[in-house]
């Protein structure tokens, strides 16, 4: 027997239906009791402060966040969003207070930094103009990356950058 209802009434895909709750779960944050807040952002400055190894003190404050989040939120779910983009901001500092080790090590140039934003930008249109063709947005996304990778190489293949 082939399916009797309708698309309304079929389940939403999982990754769209916990994130309109994201909402609630900040406002967690403000309801949770002061002292606990307190303690932490103790704990925090402390690991910033007493840890000396970057990656030690990623490690023990990703730990931290989670834990707290978690019991905070009451969902692990959210907790690791809420870490990931603590992750992402840590990284993105200790990179930016190391940027010429991190541009000695990765032998970034002008040229490579405005090619890979090129690729970004172009990844970006491609995907724009497909999702105006009415394609789904994942897919447009990786159609996309691909497109643009596929002209980034055949550009560099055909046009070798001088030394």
């Amino acid at each position: 027997m082939s399916g009797g209802g309708s698309t309304a009434d079929a389940e939403p895909l999982f990754i769209l239906d916990p994130l309109p709750h994201l909402g609630p779960s900040i406002d967690a944050f403000f309801a949770a009791h002061p002292l606990i807040i307190l303690a932490a952002a103790a704990i925090f400055t402390a690991i910033f402060v007493k840890v000396e190894d970057p990656m030690k003190k990623l490690f023990y404050l990703a730990s931290f966040n989670l834990l707290l989040d978690w019991q905070i939120t009451s969902s692990l779910f959210y907790a690791s969003i809420f870490t990931a983009v603590l992750v992402s901001v840590y990284c993105l500092i200790w990179s930016a207070s190391i940027w010429d080790d991190v541009k000695k090590h990765l032998d970034l140039t002008n040229l490579r930094i405005i090619s890979w934003l090129a690729f970004a930008v172009m990844t970006f249109l491609i995907s724009e103009i497909l999702i105006m063709l009415s394609a789904p947005f994942g897919g447009a996304i990786v159609l996309g990356a691909i497109s643009a990778w596929y002209l980034w190489w055949t550009y560099y293949s055909l046009e070798p950058a001088v030394a």
